[in-house]
């Protein structure tokens, strides 16, 4: 709110206009995405059961959306049939596919190109799961839950901005010689985000710099070196975030960052360990999202 007064004949009256208030990511859709965000197969981490569930809350969340009581219901019912079935990966599709067209039927808070480009992200991650591979079922979770937080507003932070996120879920799925291409491309926009992290201006601009060039020789790295300047890069970024008041939840995601990016071999060719690549871009990518919201 504004506040402004005006004084007429002694008489002080205030004027008040109203500001637009920004766009919140309703507390369900930011739960969703956190739970998202953590499927891995590691001890302790949140089962596809229970991310479905929290799915099907956060489609209730969303604004103006028809029918969206029906459609999280069905997501309920995918979530609670996961626990008894082997069919894991089909029950999962169907509860994305009915999670994004609650996003698609949305009303959205941003520019519709915005929304278009994060439904047609989420879906095409939804075609390329693979029956099987728990990693393209992961990916496909974390995009619809991007979409959501788009099209409601929120802030996705620069270091998962819509660039950097589409990468990281390409890399995941590609055949080798594209996920090279891609896994530069990550690492270029990593040092874009560098420079809008909560980082002294000096040090994020050195890095970001440091950081470009290794991108720009990763993209032309033949396939025996590429493994390990990958990992020089991300090693990199994961030193320019670290600090020493970084909160309990922060530091720890920083170590879960530096361990996957020491499981990168730079004696083997990427094809060879691309989960293992895949699963350190995410990692280094999801603390810089936490350097966001920490500091």
């Amino acid at each position: 709110m504004v506040g402004l007064v005006l004084t007429i004949s002694g008489c002080v009256i205030p004027l008040v206009h109203n500001r637009r208030e920004k766009a919140q990511t309703p507390d369900a859709v930011q739960r969703f995405s956190a739970q998202a965000q953590a499927l891995t197969r590691a001890p302790g981490a949140p089962s596809l059961p229970d991310v479905t569930r929290s799915m099907s809350v956060a489609i209730e969340a969303l604004p103006d959306v028809e029918d969206g009581d029906r459609m999280a219901s069905e997501v309920r019912k995918q979530a609670e049939a996961m626990s008894q079935s082997n069919e894991t990966d089909a029950l999962a599709r169907a509860s994305l596919n009915a999670a994004l067209e609650a996003v698609r039927r949305s009303k959205p808070r941003v520019p519709q190109a915005d929304k278009d480009r994060a439904v047609e992200v989420a879906r095409e991650a939804i075609q390329k799961i693979d029956p099987g591979q728990r990693a393209t079922v992961d990916t496909a979770y974390r995009e619809v839950a991007t979409a959501m937080v788009v099209v409601t507003g929120g802030g996705k932070g620069a270091a998962t901005g819509s660039e950097l996120s589409q990468l990281v879920a390409r890399f995941a799925v590609e055949q080798p010689d594209d996920a090279r291409r891609t896994g530069a491309q990550a690492i270029a926009a990593m040092s874009d985000a560098l420079l809008r992290l909560p980082l002294a201006p000096e040090h994020a601009a050195r890095t970001a710099h440091e950081l470009r060039k290794r991108a720009e020789r990763l993209a032309t790295a033949s396939p025996l070196d590429y493994a390990g300047q990958l990992k020089d890069a991300l090693s990199l970024v994961v030193r320019s975030l670290a600090r020493a008041d970084a909160q309990p939840g922060e530091r720890r995601l920083l170590d879960e960052a530096e361990v996957a990016v020491a499981a990168i071999r730079a004696d083997r060719p990427l094809e060879l360990q691309q989960g293992a690549a895949q699963d350190a871009l995410r990692l280094v990518t999801d603390a810089m999202t936490v350097s966001v919201t920490a500091r």
